[in-house]
């Protein structure tokens, strides 16, 4: 039987594979936060809160895309503002929230990830239960206005135990952390850069949802025979060690991680082998009343 053949069959219940105070300040916004400001309940008889696992989930808006602005600050306002649903746990059941598929007041980071001197706007959103918990990158200049740069998956509560981590290097890279468990542990690096595909595919065949050949780094433990992968070539474990420690020693601010449940705590830090010696970061983000203010403030 083929290395990935084996692993296929040993990670078919794998639907997915998906995921510490830091002391850098580059990442926080310079302006102050106001006050916030109280924001407008929702309609319940609009917009009413279930709690049962038949939630009516509703899409992210596009209107943004037939608009022009003047600046990032009032493009991004009108994103999240648009989209306050799934940006927040409004609408996420009891149970789902259980299993660690929820962002409480929201997980958003307005920060310049891709080095042009403008901030892009990050955050974490969903879809429904059945296709998880999605991050969407957007950008914006003025000569393009505002784009959808990364929308991809990178949590689902389903066919183990997963977790992800989103953080930026120390040499100001984007980069994201995904992990799964089941009969096998499957995890692996991968850069994020715009309007990259990063080949998502729910049933891989070696044990990589997504493509293990744009993966820094990659591993497959419990399988009959174990491999790790470095730029989507097969090497040593000595060399997968020295590797990941480097990796794992560049980190510099974490924006997103998760889950985190609620017996477990932040299971990242518990459960990833990598990850049970670092101390937890705390994330560089805003819930979804801050980014608000923070960008009332700008405009």
């Amino acid at each position: 039987m083929s290395r990935r053949t084996a692993c296929f069959v040993l990670s078919t219940c794998l639907l997915i594979t998906l995921t510490g105070c830091s002391s850098n300040e580059l990442f926080k916004p310079e302006a102050v936060l106001p006050v916030s400001e109280p924001v407008e309940a929702l309609n319940n008889e609009d917009h009413p809160v279930e709690h049962e696992d038949t939630v009516e989930f509703v899409g992210f808006s596009e209107e943004y895309l037939n608009k022009e602005y003047g600046s990032f600050a009032e493009a991004y306002l009108d994103i999240l503002t648009g989209n306050r649903l799934v940006l927040t746990d409004g609408l996420i059941s009891d149970h789902q929230k259980r299993s660690g598929l929820h962002v409480g007041e929201g997980k958003i980071a307005v920060i310049d990830v891709f080095g042009d001197k403008t901030p892009e706007l990050l955050c974490l959103y969903y879809t429904d239960p059945e296709k998880g918990l999605y991050l969407r990158i957007f950008s914006y200049s003025e000569t393009k206005g505002v784009e959808s740069v990364f929308d991809n998956v990178i949590y689902q509560a389903i066919g183990g135990e997963h977790a992800y981590c989103v953080y930026i290097t120390r040499d100001g890279e984007l980069i994201l952390f995904l992990w799964s468990s089941g009969v096998t542990s499957i995890g692996g690096f991968w850069p994020i850069i715009p309007n990259q595909n990063l080949k998502y595919n729910p049933h891989p065949l070696d044990g990589f949802v997504y493509s293990r050949d744009l993966a820094l780094l990659g591993y497959v433990v419990g399988a009959p025979v174990d491999f790790y992968i470095q730029h989507g070539d097969e090497i040593s474990k000595d060399r997968f060690n020295k590797v990941s420690s480097e990796i794992m020693g560049n980190i510099d601010g974490v924006l997103f991680q998760g889950p985190v449940l609620s017996e477990l705590e932040l299971g990242l830090y518990k459960n990833v082998e990598l990850w049970r010696d670092i101390t937890p970061f705390k994330e560089i983000s805003m819930t979804y009343d801050e980014a608000v203010a923070w960008l009332k403030a700008q405009s």
